[in-house]
C-alpha cells in the first residue's frame, strides 16, 4: 500500500513539475519523457532514496539537463535521428 501511495506522490510531482516546464516555453517536455529522463539516467548516476529526497529531486531538475539528456540519447542510439521522438524543438 506504501509503494502505490509513494507512486501517486512522485507521480503528483512529475505533473507539477511537467506544468512548471510547460508554463516557462518548454512545452515539448511530457510526463512520460520525464520519468524516463530521472528512471533510466538522473536516479542511476545518484542515490535518491526517500519520498521527500525524489520529490525535491525531481522539482530541482532544470531544462538544460532534461535536454542534455535528450542530446546524449540521440548521439547514442542506433535509431537513426529520424526514428527517435521529434526533437525539433530543441533547434
Amino acid at each position: 500500500m506504501f509503494k502505490t501511495i509513494e507512486r501517486m506522490v512522485v507521480n503528483r510531482t512529475y505533473k507539477k513539475k511537467v506544468k512548471e516546464l510547460h508554463r516557462t516555453g518548454y512545452q515539448a517536455i511530457n510526463l512520460e519523457e520525464l520519468k524516463r529522463y530521472c528512471s533510466e539516467y538522473r536516479w542511476t548516476k545518484k542515490t535518491v532514496r526517500t519520498l521527500r529526497e525524489k520529490k525535491a529531486d525531481i522539482l530541482s531538475i532544470q531544462p538544460n539537463e532534461f535536454f542534455d539528456y535528450q542530446q546524449l540519447k540521440i548521439q547514442t542510439t542506433k535509431q537513426s535521428f529520424h526514428e527517435l521522438e521529434d526533437f525539433s524543438d530543441l533547434f
